[in-house]
């Protein structure tokens, strides 16, 4: 019965050391300098305790299915966000309102279906928008006639229907 008390602070420690793990890492995103990466996660929502002076969100490979515009309003000062490859199916124009200061969004391998000319609207100082290996097969109107975006890289399937 020696052995006993031993074994119980190992046991003890040993749990103690997994609960601390887990209430201190509730983000486990990295943060260097103004840049946020918090890819390979597997987030089902973004995270709120990153600083807010952030202006670069890496979001991509995790489990994410919407971009809520309230959940971005701490960072106001992103100019790039990727959220590739996550399972996101549409987006609210609220975001680029919300991150009024975005220039690069990476939206490529998600779940996005369609377009409608709302989409964009308050996207305006975006000059580059990733949406290749999406299902888009509908784009309403010109969403994009009031933006400077200079590069949207395969931008939709061959069945893409694009309505003037």
């Amino acid at each position: 019965m020696k052995g006993y008390p031993s074994y119980l602070i190992y046991c003890f420690g040993g749990l103690l050391s997994l609960w601390i793990l887990c209430v201190s890492s509730t983000n486990q995103c990295t943060v260097r300098h103004e840049v946020a990466d918090c890819s390979h996660l597997k987030l089902t929502h973004i995270p709120d305790d990153l600083p807010a002076n952030i202006t670069a969100l890496n979001l991509s490979h995790n489990q994410l299915r919407s971009l809520p515009p309230t959940n971005f309003t701490r960072y106001s000062q992103l100019t790039i966000l990727d959220a590739g490859f996550n399972s996101i199916s549409k987006l609210e124009p609220e975001l680029c309102q919300t991150l009024q200061s975005l220039k690069i969004l990476n939206l490529q391998h998600n779940e996005l279906s369609q377009i409608s000319d709302k989409t964009f609207v308050f996207c305006m100082d975006l000059i580059e928008l990733y949406l290749m290996s999406n299902s888009i097969h509908k784009i309403k109107s010109n969403p994009f006639r009031s933006q400077k975006v200079r590069g949207v890289c395969s931008f939709c399937s061959q069945k893409c229907k694009y309505y003037l």
